[in-house]
C-alpha cells in the first residue's frame, strides 16, 4: 500500500508539488510539512523558532520558510512572551485553557483568519500524551500520532497498547 496516495491524495502531477503551495495544506506533527516523510522514516527537525512545523531537511524548512515566517513570528513572539509554555506540565484542563490563550494571542497578532493548516498546528500540538509537555517528545511507533516525554513512557505504553 502506498500511504502517500492513500492518506495525502494529490490531483496535480507529483513533479509540480515543489513549485505549488499545495504541499503545505496539511499539518501533522510528525511528518515533514514539505514531503511528508515521518519520524520512522528521517530524523525530522522542527522549526527552531515557533517549534510546531517539523522538516526532513534544511532543504525543505529554507523551501517553507516564506509562507511560513508570519505565523512563525507569531507564535515566536508568544513564547518570548510566556517561556513556559513549552516546558511546563500541566492538568489538561490547564493546558486547554492556556493552549486557548495562545491560540486566541498568535491570531490576534496575525491580524487574520488561519490558514487551515495553520489551525491544525493548534489542533495536532505536537506534546506528551500524560502531561502535556511539549519538549522532548518520542512518537508513538505505531500510530504516529501520539507522544510522550520519557518519563511518562511505561504509563504511555500502558494506556496506549
Amino acid at each position: 500500500m502506498n500511504i502517500t496516495k492513500r492518506l495525502f491524495p494529490y490531483t496535480r502531477p507529483w513533479d509540480h508539488i515543489l513549485d505549488s503551495v499545495h504541499y503545505n495544506k496539511i499539518f501533522h506533527p510528525n511528518l515533514c510539512h514539505v514531503c511528508k516523510k515521518t519520524r520512522e522514516v528521517v530524523n525530522l527537525i522542527t522549526c527552531n523558532r515557533c517549534f510546531f512545523i517539523s522538516y526532513c531537511s534544511e532543504d525543505h524548512k529554507n523551501l517553507h520558510f516564506l509562507q511560513h515566517r508570519e505565523i512563525c513570528t507569531a507564535i515566536e513572539k508568544y513564547l518570548k512572551d510566556n517561556p513556559e509554555y513549552l516546558t511546563h506540565r500541566f492538568s489538561q484542563e490547564e493546558w486547554l485553557e492556556v493552549h486557548d490563550d495562545f491560540y486566541q494571542s498568535v491570531k490576534q497578532n496575525l491580524g487574520r483568519e488561519l490558514e487551515r493548516y495553520e489551525e491544525q498546528m493548534f489542533i495536532f500540538t505536537r506534546l506528551c500524551f500524560i502531561c502535556y509537555q511539549q519538549t522532548r517528545l518520542y512518537s508513538c511507533k505505531k500510530c504516529l500520532s501520539i507522544d510522550y516525554c520519557l518519563e511518562h513512557k511505561e504509563e504511555f505504553e500502558q494506556r496506549h497498547e
